[in-house]
């Protein structure tokens, strides 16, 4: 059993530190654009020699990990930082696991409250770089035959809190049967604790650390010291007391696993020294790596690069950092190099072919050859600006790209391909790849090549009447339309600036009769050209005077004072009549009562009137007439009078 303490021993890098930069000059500096997590994932525990404490807080965090990138891991560990898990994935393309408590199998709870939780995950949760969370290390179902439910809720309340969000657990294989519930406790049960723990629900993700190598004797200073071999504080293979590698217990313990459908998992692989469990030599470690390969295994753990046992001062001097390991860190690169199949070359095409104009959906497509699995990401480099990821690794192969909007001129694209098996050739993390190709492709400014403008009424039509000029471009995936009128006697004016509206609401009333012309200009929206195409027509504003007029009264007169009256005109001739009514009381002037409008009716309060005959005066014009007589404003078509007697 392993102690862990602290935010510090769970610890990965991955690397490739080329800067071969493609088309000429690309230093990407805008964020990285999200990508998917590795399909096999590499991790290690610990930090390496490139951890620097001395530093500052945020600093030290972003240190630790510059040896274990140049051997080829893609994960780690990391604290619920953002600072520490943005810097590892810009700097190295590391995704981390993030540790948030542990599940205490003393107290079968956990060291990590729910508020606390909350916090923790908040201050990670939608970053670029987490690959899981790490909820708990070897819960024991001796002690705690409750823990995979209890996990299962810790589970959905990270989901709860980042949707996207995977959990990880580490189970441990030396669990007593005896000890265990059932239908874990049969002894013949290969399976031991994993059989409880299988369809739970508990974690997204299992591990299992399957340790195989230990002495076959307690170590003490002093056998250690006389057998030469190992000699503080340099780091040697301790040959006596003693050890023994069992793979078959990495065997039996895999079958296990994958019979029952654990999909995915990860291994957490021995190397490490303490008092009972033994450091593998290069050629052990290439051994143990050779029985966990195949299935569904989808990553390994390295553990670890510099452990430390807390059981006791000596058991801690035992501990082997793996630098100071012969031949470990090779091997290590050896590895995770292991069944990388890098691509060997992608081309670029382009549908439609270019130039095009603006407008047009074109599709660029990679195509990978070398590499089984390739992925691929899509760059942009518009004209006069700077390269952006337009579509970062993912399976997809064609890049669907909308040039609405886009200024003319030439486009270049970056493919890039690298399988999922490869941490990149070329590059600088997490900007890698395999292989890449470029192309250029020219977008030209679309023309309308004609307009056609219709009215509605068709022709002509009264002064007044609602006219609606809709024009139609050709030619052009984006017109804009622009409405010019010019008056009887006038000069051309611009009566709707260029928009995308293709409708013009002409308001006709007040405007003389006579003949307008209209001229639509219409372009497109990437064109500068002040028209690409227009159309000029003529539009006639008639008018329809009245011709007679008849007033009446409700009641008839005479009427005593004080009495509603309702008088009431009837113009004939015009098919939108307007009323105007005039009055001139008993010795009085001439005074407008209601002023033109569409009610042919005026009512008359004859309270407080003075008896004596009044005389009235309805006038009648039609909608799209300035008047036939009279002089503006007191014009009209027809008119009438009458008296009216109050006594």
């Amino acid at each position: 059993m392993r102690s862990r303490s602290g935010t510090a021993w769970f610890r990965i890098g991955l690397a490739l530190l080329l800067a071969a930069v493609p088309l000429g000059g690309l230093i990407p500096i805008q964020p990285v654009a999200a990508a998917a997590p590795p399909s096999f994932v590499r991790g290690a525990y610990g930090k390496d020699s490139s951890y620097n404490p001395s530093t500052t807080n945020d600093q030290n965090l972003k240190t630790g990990f510059a040896v274990m990138a140049a051997t080829g891991f893609n994960a780690y560990q990391a604290d619920p930082e953002a600072i520490e898990i943005d810097y590892q994935y810009q700097t190295y393309g590391l995704w981390g696991v993030v540790w948030v408590g542990d599940y205490d199998n003393d107290s079968c709870g956990w060291t990590m409250t729910d508020s606390e939780l909350d916090y923790q995950v908040n201050k990670v949760r939608g970053h670029t770089g987490v690959l899981a969370y790490y909820i708990a290390d070897e819960p024991l179902l001796s002690r705690c035959p409750n823990a995979p439910s209890q996990l299962r809720q810790r589970t959905e309340h990270i989901h709860s809190l980042d949707p996207n969000a995977k959990t990880f657990t580490v189970i441990q294989d030396y669990e007593s049967p005896s000890l265990l519930p059932a239908p874990c406790n049969a002894v013949a049960d290969q399976g031991r604790s994993y059989r409880c723990w299988a369809g739970t629900g508990a974690v997204d993700i299992f591990g299992f650390d399957v340790y195989p190598c230990h002495f076959t004797s307690v170590p003490t200073a002093q056998n250690l010291a006389s057998d030469g071999s190992y000699a503080l504080p340099s780091i040697g293979y301790v040959t006596s007391p003693t050890h023994l590698c069992d793979w078959s217990k990495i065997d039996t313990d895999k079958a296990a696993i994958e019979s029952l459908g654990f999909s995915p998992y990860w291994a957490v692989v021995q190397s490490f020294q303490d008092c009972y469990y033994h450091e593998l030599s290069p050629s052990e470690l290439a051994t143990q790596f050779q029985h966990w390969q195949g299935g569904s295994l989808s990553g390994y753990w390295y553990f670890s690069w510099n452990f430390k046992s807390s059981v006791s001062s000596f058991c801690q001097s035992l501990a082997v950092r793996l630098e100071d390991a012969p031949g470990v860190v090779t091997e290590l690169r050896t590895e995770n190099d292991a069944g990388v199949s890098p691509c060997s070359m992608v081309t670029a095409a382009a549908t439609p072919a270019s130039p095009q104009t603006v407008g047009t959906q074109v599709q660029i497509t990679g195509s990978a050859t070398g590499c089984p699995n390739p992925r691929y990401q899509f760059w942009l480099l518009p004209p006069g600006g700077s390269w952006s990821i337009v579509q970062p690794y993912s399976t997809q192969t064609t890049f669907t790209w909308n040039t609405n909007n886009r200024v003319p001129g030439t486009y270049r694209f970056s493919v890039w391909a690298r399988d999922a098996s490869s941490l990149g050739t070329a590059g600088t993390p997490p900007y890698t790849y395999d292989a890449f190709a470029g192309l250029a492709y020219p977008l030209g400014a679309a023309r309308c090549s004609s307009v056609t403008p219709n009215a509605t009424p068709p022709a002509s039509a009264d002064v007044g009447t609602p006219v609606t000029i809709t024009a139609a471009a050709a030619g052009c995936p984006r017109p804009l339309y622009q409405f010019w009128l010019l008056a009887p006697g006038g000069v051309w004016s611009i009566v709707q600036r260029y928009s995308t509206a293709s409708t013009y609401n002409w308001n006709t009333t007040g405007r003389a009769p006579g003949t307008y012309r209209f001229s639509v200009w219409a372009r497109d929206t990437s064109s500068a050209a002040a028209y690409d195409s227009f159309s000029a027509f003529d539009y006639i504003l008639t008018t329809t005077p009245c011709t007679g007029m008849s007033v009446s009264t409700a009641p008839p007169p005479p009427s005593a004072a004080g009495t509603t009256v309702t008088i009431t005109g009837a113009a004939a001739g015009c098919p939108n009549a307007r009323y105007e009514f005039w009055m001139l009381p008993p010795g009085g002037t001439w005074t407008l009562v209601q002023a033109y409008s569409g009610s042919a009716n005026f009512t008359w309060i004859t309270t407080g009137k003075a008896a004596g005959s009044y005389i009235f005066s309805v006038w009648a014009r039609d909608v799209s007439s300035r008047g036939t007589h009279g002089s503006a404003p007191n014009s009209y078509d027809s008119f009438s009078t009458l008296s009216y007697t109050l006594t």
